[in-house]
């Protein structure tokens, strides 16, 4: 098991929660689509979160866990923040 605190971060001036953007992340539309594989372990993250709220300890599966930061570190970020780099 491996876990992330979901904090709130500043960015541009505005309170923006760690889980807000994993679940952007997670949703956005993907030119090729997602394999079921894919579906399957984004809604296993995303029931998961349903339970959580902003300042508590997302616990994921390892293999969640690396499936989760490689969709972070792949993510096209609107523009560059230190923020992003943190995550």
């Amino acid at each position: 098991m491996k876990s992330i605190k979901l904090n709130e971060v500043n960015i541009k001036d505005e309170l923006i929660s760690y889980k807000t953007i994993i679940e952007q992340i997670l949703t956005q539309p993907k030119r090729d689509g997602y394999t079921i594989d894919e579906q399957r372990k984004i809604f296993r993250i995303l029931d998961i979160m349903d339970e959580k709220e902003t300042g508590d300890i997302l616990e994921l599966e390892d293999s969640d866990m690396a499936f989760l930061s490689e969709k972070v570190k792949s993510h096209g970020w609107p523009f560059p923040d230190k923020e992003f780099i943190n995550f």
